[in-house]
Parts: structure tokens; sequence; C-alpha cells
């Protein structure tokens, strides 16, 4: 059960240090510009990828779940002290699939961040990543697409917003479940002690652990830099 506490922290530690990168990057920006329109689209530019496939995923999700999708925009916008870098425009619908396309961007994430790590590490060791010019470059694009990918994988508060409905959705059917003498709380906890899942979740909290180094890096090194200026 440790493996699943770690991987819970690991990926809330992701959520509150991409929070604060991106502070620190404005502030960054703003110091060498002087301009907020050319810091936020500096901003904007750098994160793009991520944005993009936060974005599509959205799209992709509200397509599958048969909800219409009405446009897609990647304007840069600064509101209530936060940064909107890419929306789509969905038409409303219901709570649960509302919750479905709202969350598509953290599994697209945490798929794509898995799929990457699995690949470099496979293929790679730490010794050949400077043995070619190719192979450095390809390293550093990796990196780079893992930074930006786990620092816009995070659904806003707006995406989530059936997320309680779900929850007391949820509950209410342990509840009954549990009242009718079926017990799911042993099925759920037979089923995570279970060898391949437990085997499944150190790999991937191994593996969560590296873009969470690399957002405590790039933090550090922007508020250093920050403060020297």
């Amino acid at each position: 059960m440790i493996s699943y506490a770690i991987l819970l922290l690991e990926l809330l530690l992701i959520f509150f240090t991409s929070r604060f990168i991106f502070q620190s990057f404005y502030s960054l920006l703003y110091r060498l510009t002087k301009s907020q329109k050319i810091s936020f689209s500096l901003l904007s530019a750098f994160f793009f990828p991520g944005t993009l496939i936060h974005e599509m995923s959205h799209m992709i999700a509200a397509v599958v779940v048969r909800v219409p999708v009405h446009g897609m925009e990647f304007t840069p916008e600064y509101h209530n002290g936060s940064l909107k870098m890419g929306s789509v425009k969905i038409q409303k619908t219901d709570a649960l699939r509302s919750l479905i396309i709202g969350g598509a961007p953290f599994i697209t994430g945490v798929c794509m961040l898995l799929a990457s790590l699995w690949y470099l590490l496979g293929h790679y060791k730490i010794s050949d990543i400077f043995s070619s010019v190719f192979v450095f470059g390809i390293t550093l694009c990796i990196l780079y697409l893992l930074f930006v990918i786990t620092n816009t994988m995070f659904s806003s508060k707006r995406d989530v917003d059936g997320i309680w409905i779900f929850v007391v959705l949820v509950g209410a059917v342990l509840v009954v479940l549990y009242l009718l003498g079926l017990h799911p709380e042993v099925f759920i906890y037979n089923l995570l002690r279970r060898k391949l899942l437990i085997e499944s979740a150190w790999n991937i909290v191994y593996f969560i652990s590296i873009p969470l180094i690399i957002n405590v890096i790039v933090l550090c090194m922007a508020l250093l830099i920050t403060r020297k200026r």
C-alpha cells in the first residue's frame, strides 16, 4: 500500500510545483521584458506543446462521449490571477461527461509521461546520452516535452466542476453495496494487494519521480535567478 501513497504524494507535489513554476517563469520574464503582454506571449509559446496536448485531449474526449465542440483557441489570457493559455468551446452537458472531458488531459499527460520515460530509460543509459549529438538532442527534446506536459496536464477548477457529484455517486453506490452485505471495501483492498498492481505502482512511482525532480530543479533555478535580479 506504500506504493500507492507515494504515487499520490508525487502527483500532489507535481501539481503544486507546477503552479509555482508558472509564477516564477512569469516573474522572470517580466523582469527581463518589463512587459506583461510579451511575458504572457513568451510563456505561452514555451508551454505551447503541453497546452496543445491538453486542449486536444479535451476535444477528443468530447468527441468520444458525443458532446459537440464549437472551437479551440490558443490566445493567452490573464484572468483572476491565473494565465489561461488555451481553451476548447464545448456544449454544456451532464456532470459525468463533463468530468470525463475535464479529466482527459490528466489521463493523457500521465500516459505520455510514462510512455516517454519508458522509451528513454529502456533504450538509453545515462552514459549513452552524450555519445552523439543526435542522442543528446533526442534526450533534450524528450526532457523538454516531459517538462511542459507535466506542467500543463492538470485540469483547471472549471474542468472538474462535476467531480463532487461523481464522488458522491460512487460513495452512495459503495454504501448501498455495503448495506447489502457485499463488502466492496474487502474487494478493493484485495485488488490493491495484487502483486501485479503493486509492482506496476512502484514502476510508475519510479517514472513519475523523474519529472518531479525536473520540476524541483527548474523551480529552484528560476527562484534563484529571480532573486538575484
